[in-house]
């Protein structure tokens, strides 16, 4: 029988938008389980004020969304 291999995922997707009205994502994986809201969002304006990313050219304008999406996968290994 073939083996199976359970994996599970965590990731912190942050959406802003930049001055040109497009919304753009940075993804931390397996953030803390314990994360609160309140961290995330000072994390999200410590970004916005850092003015280091510059996707398509153009300023991160305003906070959007965050959320954290957690995956399950079954790897089945067919060479057993």
């Amino acid at each position: 029988m073939a083996d199976v291999k359970n994996l599970h995922t965590r990731k912190l997707i942050m959406t802003f938008q930049t001055i040109l009205g497009r919304n753009v994502s940075l993804t931390v994986d397996e953030p803390r389980e314990d994360i609160e809201e309140a961290e995330i969002i000072a994390a999200m304006n410590t970004i916005l004020g850092a003015d280091v990313f510059r996707p398509y050219g153009s300023q991160l304008q305003e906070l959007v969304s965050a959320k954290i999406v957690v995956t399950d996968q079954d790897k089945f290994d067919l060479q057993a």
